[in-house]
């Protein structure tokens, strides 16, 4: 009888590996079907024993094994991802099941456990290759990038290696795609999540078997591709919060790359048009290298303007306007050139803050407690009428309500959000069509493909958007504009410049006459760094607010979260803060763990209240293995980040 090492391939199992009796020896990384209470899930086989070498562990393990009848094996994984997933579960303090469950598509995991056999034996490299495991870094426009990557190709394939680019949508990987595949189609695979179940494992198993070096384009899902010539995986559109998982255990696919290219001895090439802050500085100390020399002027053809939206100090009467004097002439010039206008809009609805004139407070949702969004709607008579929606919790209410505080009815709209714009755009060019994209307007991928096509071709016409709207947008356009950016600086959110900046760079990529933004707050610098397309100037300071502040990349933020009873979850994250200040910090002048305990940005109300405890390690602490362990003990009612891109 045989003892069966397995990673159940599953979240909130709790438990690292499962083990049970076999009279059979599936091989090691294979997948296999394995009761877990009565029912069947997926895992990975990491070791097979003799059961009679091994009474002693028998005797310890805190459970009784099961015995598997029979075993349908499918050779899959690579054993050095097996390793590299023990290795990211280490440093997203998580178990390895879990990991994997987010880096196996389910497409492939439920096929190869039902009827493909997808798990051949992957291709080999013909020549003896180096190890890897090095990052380098392209910081230029796209165009250049583009042919950085194209040589880059053309170099692997000549040393029979395969290259695997990574997007994080799938709008761009199409972009890419149409880019870069000239010439070497029939070795060009794409592969996302928006493909059906049958394209996906059509497309994986077409990998498997070709022979050549393969050129894969797509997201960070599809890692694991048993094949073992990738040796140089490129993290295109680095900054963009894309990457990100947005649900437990919360991986960052930039953070994986680098993990699983110590093991898988890959190249990990980072590219941006504007890298991270962090990623720059670690270039700067050395600790990754430039591809190519990274470039901090940003050049563009269009006109870069600043609008200053203040009402000026001798103008007695003071007026808030939505569209400013230059946004209307950039407009009626694009009208006369047949050319399209884009508008960036950074809110959603009509107002996204409603206030008490009388005491200040805040408009919030009867649910949970977070502020409302103000918008537009109509009714079942067909009536326009407003209403507030929680962009948290969905909730809908109506707009006529009284101030819970006060009990006043003086309530005050606050900020512009799109259907503001929309509304004052339509009443000064009433003869123009316009289009909206953002969350609430546009649903589906298809959806905003179809709206994109259409605002490009009917000339003249004005597109409003949020960022979502921005890759959409894949042919240059004569203006784009910025209605407001403004609400962005009262984000309590480290990035935020970072993010600003990034906007004012994809619209000077986007337009070929005019870019305007508009401000009330015109001696912000980093309108300034990003209309001319200055990344060095932007880079120094940047880097120099977060060594002041402690902020990444000098620190690592661990996010600690907890929802419930407003008594019981500060009592739990201050028992929390207690356990942790008795832990000693490894590697560091550190004394202890210190817990900083603060409200979420929206806090919530009742049961729905939320707060935040955060850990800032210093830089090249995390992870080690006492707090991981720490945090693998939580109860699930904790949600754990490392690296969060935001503390709100």
């Amino acid at each position: 009888m045989n003892l069966i090492t397995i990673i159940p391939i599953a979240r909130a199992i709790g438990k690292e590996t499962l083990t049970y009796f076999s009279s059979e020896k599936p091989p090691v990384g294979s997948i296999v079907s394995i009761p877990l209470r009565n029912k069947k899930i997926s895992g990975i086989v990491v070791s097979v024993g003799r059961a009679e070498l091994q009474k002693s562990e028998i005797k310890n393990l805190p459970y009784g094994i099961k015995k598997m009848e029979s075993i349908k094996a499918k050779k899959f994984l690579l054993p050095e991802f097996v390793e590299s997933a023990q290795v990211i579960a280490d440093y997203y303090a998580t178990t390895t099941g879990s990991v994997l469950s987010v880096l196996i598509p389910k497409a492939i995991l439920e096929s190869n456990n039902v009827t493909d056999d997808l798990g051949q034996d992957p291709p080999k490299t013909t020549i003896e290759t180096s190890v890897r495991g090095d990052v380098v870094a392209v910081q230029a426009s796209i165009d250049e990038r583009y042919s950085t990557y194209r040589s880059t190709i053309r170099e692997e394939f000549a040393k029979r290696q395969s290259v695997f680019l990574c997007l994080p949508s799938r709008e761009e990987i199409k972009i890419a795609k149409d880019s870069l595949h000239k010439g070497i189609e029939q070795y060009t695979f794409v592969l996302h999540n928006g493909l059906t179940t049958k394209d996906i494992v059509a497309v994986w198993k077409k990998i498997l078997e070709t022979e050549h070096p393969v050129f894969i384009i797509a997201t960070g899902y599809f890692f694991c591709i048993p094949r073992a010539d990738i040796h140089t995986v490129i993290i295109e559109n680095e900054s963009s919060r894309g990457y990100t998982q947005p649900a437990r255990p919360f991986l960052d696919f930039r953070m994986v790359a680098e993990l699983l290219a110590k093991k898988m001895h890959w190249r990990v090439v980072f590219g941006d048009t504007a890298l991270r802050v962090e990623t720059i500085w670690r270039e700067k100390e050395n600790q990754i290298a430039a591809l190519t020399p990274l470039k901090y002027r940003v050049l563009s053809r269009a006109d870069c303007i600043l609008s200053d939206m203040r009402t000026p100090k001798e103008q007695s009467k003071k007026e808030f306007e939505i569209i400013g004097t230059a946004l209307v002439n950039m407009i009626i010039e694009a009208k006369e050139n047949n050319d399209n206008v884009f508008l960036f809009c950074s809110r959603k609805g009509l107002s996204p803050l409603t206030v008490c004139a009388d005491c200040g407070d805040t408009v919030s949702c009867n649910v949970c407690e977070a502020p409302v969004v103000l918008y537009g709607r109509k009714n079942v008579q067909g009536q326009d009428v407003n209403i507030f929606i929680c962009q948290k919790c969905g909730t809908k209410q109506p707009s006529d309500v009284l101030c819970k505080r006060c009990n006043s009815w003086k309530l005050t709209t606050l900020g512009i959000g799109i259907e503001t714009v929309e509304k004052e755009i339509k009443k000064k060019f009433p003869d123009s069509e316009v289009f909206i994209m953002d969350k609430d307007h546009v649903k589906t991928y298809l959806q905003a493909e179809k709206l994109a096509q259409k605002f490009m071709e009917t000339p003249g016409s004005i597109l409003l958007g949020t960022e979502m709207a921005i890759p959409y947008i894949k042919q240059n356009i004569g203006y784009a504009g910025v209605v407001s950016l403004d609400s962005f600086f009262s984000i309590p959110d480290w990035r935020i410049k970072e993010k600003i900046m990034n906007v004012i760079l994809a619209l000077r990529g986007i337009a070929e006459r005019t870019v305007i933004v508009q401000t009330r707050r015109p001696d912000e610098v980093v309108f300034d760094y990003g209309l001319k397309g200055n990344l060095a100037d932007f880079y120094h300071e940047e880097i120099a607010e977060r060594k002041k502040y402690g902020y990444p990349p000098f620190h690592t933020f661990i996010k600690i979260s907890l929802e419930g009873p407003k008594i019981e979850v500060r009592a739990k994250m201050e028992e929390l803060k207690a356990d942790l200040a008795t832990l000693s910090v490894e590697n560091s002048n550190e004394k202890q763990y210190d817990l900083s305990i603060f409200e979420a940005f929206h806090p919530g109300a009742g049961r729905k209240y939320v707060v935040h405890g955060l850990l800032m390690l210093p830089y090249g602490v995390w992870p080690d293995v006492v707090l991981t362990q720490k945090l693998r003990s939580l109860s699930p009612q904790f949600t754990i980040k490392i690296d969060p891109d935001s503390l709100l």
